[in-house]
């Protein structure tokens, strides 16, 4: 067994929520890392790095009619550092 915390490692799981009048929906999942996160839409046709979670907002926005927001699986937490 190694001396890493890896639960202190792990990336935050988020998802980008989007919702209209009637229904909400998950468009994308992502991991928020210390320093960026990734991004992968539900369908499999987008996937990109964004330097936080909420800059991802702005590839699923779809007008005044849909709300989008960042909904978080685990919640970030202090990390520590990989190597020491």
């Amino acid at each position: 067994m190694t001396g890493i915390d890896v639960a202190r490692l792990a990336p935050a799981l988020f998802a980008v929520v989007q919702q209209d009048d009637e229904e909400d929906w998950v468009a994308a999942w992502g991991m928020a890392f210390e320093d960026h996160a990734e991004v992968t839409s539900t369908c499999g046709d987008l996937r990109m790095l964004t330097a936080t979670a909420e800059g991802a907002l702005r590839y699923f926005e779809e007008g005044a009619r849909v709300r989008t927001t960042i909904v978080w699986v685990t919640p970030a937490q202090p990390r520590a550092s990989a190597l020491r």
